[in-house]
């Protein structure tokens, strides 16, 4: 006779159904780190070569980690986002390296050019090495010698993209603001360059496909980082400080407010060669630091909104064309200082609630 729990002809059998085989393997958990795709490391590192080029496309970093050491004689073309990049005992060697969400770190390096956009740049033991630099924090050198830097220049198709993914912002640039860590009493460790100088004649464009593929620019004319004199090299002393506020707390009004900042330097650049920018800064302004920066308390109410858009101009008659700009082209809100004896004060007390809000 068979057990009524286990004949298919018993009612009990679909109440009850049998245990499954004891014999039959057991399927393994699978997790979300098993199913992932393997990371080479090599992938990520170039090391130990001379006299080479390597382009690493967009696409092909996505925002990992990346060294590089011990070249001799190269040319290092990084355009994609990295989480950081350390540079380690390479001699004479040019490099691009693209947006970086954390640190470009230099160290045991001499006779290199190099440019990139970074959210912080420093050096140790270092010589001679040029820096075409967008960084959104000031910069650090600690032991290195003869440094030259200017402001970075540069576009490409994907860096729009690539600046947003590493929460870099274009009228954020201390290229100029340089802290030495180890100053020698008497004598300088760094310089800036003469603003004839371009990128291109420190670092060489890549092969003609890929420039073509990237839509690839060096050029001071069509850059997407703004060219900024830097606030110790006002060529005259009129100046003229330009604010813009968003609209409202939408992502679509932050665009825009960027948008009219980029026409404005555009419009300048474009038709008033004779005035600059000499500075750019974007960030989060209390009601009480407004009303210390423009005396009144008329901008309070867009504050909330988000981030300002700050930028200072320098040249003759740099006021007057600014205000009838921003007329002409309805940009608003904002404001446009006025002709003083105390706006440089502004201008500084302006700076001064950036860099202590961008320190935080």
């Amino acid at each position: 006779m068979g057990c009524l729990f286990t004949s298919p002809y018993s009612p009990l059998y679909y109440l009850f159904p049998p245990a499954k085989s004891q014999s039959l393997e057991e399927q393994p958990k699978v997790y979300s780190w098993d199913v992932r795709e393997r990371v080479d490391p090599k992938d990520y590192m170039i090391e130990n070569k001379q006299n080479d080029v390597f382009i690493k496309l967009p696409g092909s970093i996505n925002g990992m980690q990346f060294i590089i050491q011990n070249l001799e004689n190269c040319v290092v073309y990084l355009f994609d986002n990295v989480a950081q990049v350390s540079i380690d005992d390479c001699k004479n060697c040019k490099f691009f390296i693209g947006p970086s969400k954390g640190s470009v770190f230099i160290r045991d390096c001499s006779d290199c050019n190099l440019a990139t956009v970074c959210q912080q740049f420093r050096t140790r033991d270092c010589k001679r090495i040029t820096t075409f630099l967008s960084c959104g924090t000031q910069p650090i050198i600690e032991s290195s010698t003869s440094m030259k830097f200017s402001c970075l220049t540069i576009n490409y198709a994907q860096l729009t993209e690539q600046l947003k993914n590493a929460k870099i912002s274009i009228f954020n640039n201390n290229w100029n603001n340089i802290h030495d860590f180890t100053p020698v009493p008497g004598e300088l460790n760094y310089s800036f360059l003469s603003q004839t100088y371009q990128l291109i004649d420190y670092v060489p464009l890549p092969d003609k496909f890929t420039c073509n593929q990237l839509k690839l620019t060096f050029s001071k004319t069509d850059t997407l980082i703004p060219l900024t004199l830097g606030i110790s090299n006002r060529p005259t002393s009129e100046s003229v400080l330009v604010v813009y506020f968003p609209n409202d707390s939408t992502d679509q009004a932050q665009q825009n407010q960027e948008i009219q900042a980029s026409q404005l330097i555009n419009e300048i650049k474009n038709n008033y060669s004779h005035i600059l920018l000499v500075q750019a800064k974007k960030y989060n302004l209390s009601e009480l630091s407004a009303e210390n920066v423009f005396g009144t308390k008329s901008f309070n109410d867009y504050l909330k909104n988000g981030p300002i858009i700050g930028l200072e101009f320098n040249g003759n008659d740099a006021s007057r064309q600014c205000h009838e700009l921003v007329e002409s082209l309805k940009l608003k809100p904002v404001f446009v200082s006025c002709p003083s004896s105390n706006l440089m004060h502004q201008i500084d007390t302006f700076y001064n609630f950036a860099d202590m809000q961008m320190s935080v």
